[in-house]
């Protein structure tokens, strides 16, 4: 008998099969594995695969089953017993784990639209660059060449993304400017790498811990008690880095830095004057997953777009 809430709140319960499709399904197919019921199948990897880790299900179990951490252990087991498929590995071991391959790739599509065939990818493929917006002329690293940091007492960190660096460098620009003008010095160190979010869900538990070293070193000497980003999966990657070091010993320096990486709107929420920065306009906003579910950030956001609606209002939607 399959629970009602994880059938109502699957995002692929229409794709596949009833039985595997939702969340008690994927736990009853691990637990099965454990007993010795099940091997671990092409078929039983799909299915686990197809685990958004939106924790949808979890917030909606009334005793709160971990069904992220279960699916992300069991593709830990698979990489460790079969590896990863080609195009996984390929992304993981030699795009997301290198900046500057990461930004290569994204100068590849670049130029791939200017001439006009990216209309010859692959199906597949054409639907996943649909997904990419007008990619910027320059990265966040190359706007940020001949501007000066502020320089203050207070100073705050910040962890830049991959895809802040290459996709939404205004966005950062924007936020330094904010943050700035609460009088403080932004560090964005020029060693940080990519979070690991991808590695840790898709179970490269190796890389995702060789990835989260180099972050935890390379905020080592900023002398910053928080540190600020404004992407919500590489939040909630970097605080559960203690999770990922569980049991060995750089465990207590990685829960110390997983416990100073906060949202920006979790830090400006109080920080911003209302009506100091009146904005005459319509704002819409999507809680993301990795915000609203797993740390509870709801209302930061909407406090800060409605400091600067008082006079005209900000609506909402």
């Amino acid at each position: 008998m399959l629970c009602g809430p994880c059938t109502v709140v699957c995002p692929v319960y229409s794709e596949v099969k009833r039985e595997t499709a939702v969340a008690r399904g994927r736990i009853r197919l691990v637990r099965e594995h454990l007993d010795g019921s099940l091997d671990l199948s092409a078929t039983m990897r799909n299915y686990l695969d197809l685990c958004l880790g939106c924790r949808a299900c979890v917030v909606s179990c009334p005793p709160q089953v971990p069904t992220d951490r279960i699916v992300r252990a069991a593709r830990a087991k698979y990489a460790v017993q079969q590896g990863q498929p080609l195009v996984r590995h390929v992304l993981l071991r030699n795009v997301l784990n290198k900046p500057e391959r990461f930004s290569l790739a994204l100068d590849s599509v670049k130029l791939v639209r200017t001439v006009r065939l990216n209309h010859l990818f692959p199906k597949t493929l054409k639907a996943k660059e649909d997904l990419l917006p007008e990619l910027p002329e320059q990265t966040f690293w190359e706007m940020l060449k001949g501007r000066k940091l502020k320089k203050s007492a207070k100073k705050t960190g910040f962890f830049l993304s991959c895809m802040d660096n290459n996709v939404f460098p205004q966005v950062v620009m924007q936020a330094i400017k904010v943050l700035e003008k609460l009088d403080f010095e932004v560090v964005i160190p020029t060693g940080i790498v990519c979070c690991g979010a991808a590695h840790h869900n898709y179970g490269d538990l190796d890389n995702a811990r060789r990835l989260a070293r180099q972050n935890i070193r390379a905020f080592a000497s900023a002398d910053v008690k928080v540190i600020l980003t404004d992407c919500a999966s590489c939040e909630s990657t970097m605080q559960s880095y203690g999770e990922l070091f569980e049991g060995e010993k750089e465990e207590g320096e990685a829960q110390n830095f997983a416990s100073r990486v906060m949202d920006i709107n979790v830090f400006l929420q109080d920080k911003i004057v209302s009506g100091s920065q009146p904005v005459d306009a319509i704002a819409t906003y999507h809680d993301p997953c990795h915000a609203v579910r797993y740390q509870n950030i709801k209302e930061e956001p909407r406090k800060v777009a409605a400091a600067g609606g008082e006079p005209p209002p900000l609506t909402l939607r």
